[in-house]
């Protein structure tokens, strides 16, 4: 089944041209939708999620939305650079202070070993300005992570409804096989829901204590 589902992703990205575009955006879309269940379905995520889609100019994206926790999971083509993605944006940030180090180390590591990559939504021209060798380009995730998080919430006009830390993204080109493109997607649905799932438990927690 997931081997069907893997050649047809192959299959309709491969004539995507050929069929024209509505053609081509419902055949990549519907072969998508079939693997980002089957990733669910590997990860083991005890968690129950509904299927949108959103077509682009630029792409072509199935979201697998938890309805546990209403956190998103983006899976996209890139029909313009024949790439494929991943990411999620990080969920009620403020808590994050909250996480225990041993699983932070463990969801770094995997960003080590597999390419994953933190990426920065919201940026501040004043802090930029005011702390300028803590912008130098790095290659370190979690120093990004955390210096946006201390740099953020320390701003005199900070708004915690309004807080934006940014999304954990995957991607890849077709130098690799689907089969581990396939392994890969579902390793980062794994520990991206993993993140999202801990911040909204303290968020929960938080909530069920104001009643």
């Amino acid at each position: 089944m997931l081997e069907k589902s893997l050649a047809n992703l192959c299959g309709a990205i491969n004539g995507f041209e050929a069929v024209g575009m509505l053609e081509g955006t419902e055949n990549v879309r519907t072969a998508m939708h079939a693997i980002l269940e089957h990733a669910v379905k590997s990860a083991r995520i005890k968690d129950e999620f509904e299927y949108l889609w959103s077509p682009g100019v630029q792409t072509i994206m199935v979201v697998a939305e938890s309805r546990k926790t209403g956190a998103g999971y983006e899976f996209y083509y890139d029909h313009w650079y024949n790439t494929l993605h991943f990411k999620s944006f990080i969920q009620h940030p403020y808590h994050l202070k909250n996480l225990q180090d041993v699983f932070l180390v463990d969801f770094f590591k995997v960003f080590a070993d597999y390419g994953f990559q933190y990426q920065q939504n919201a940026f501040s021209p004043t802090l930029e300005k005011r702390f300028p060798d803590l912008h130098r380009k790095t290659k370190s995730n979690f120093f990004q992570l955390m210096r946006n998080y201390f740099l953020f919430v320390t701003e005199e006009d900070f708004n915690i409804k309004n807080f934006d830390l940014g999304y954990f993204e995957a991607s890849w080109t077709f130098e690799k096989d689907v089969e581990t493109i396939f392994d890969e997607l579902a390793l980062a649905l794994k520990w991206f829901y993993k993140f999202n799932y801990q911040l909204w438990k303290f968020e929960d927690l938080v909530k069920k204590r104001s009643l």
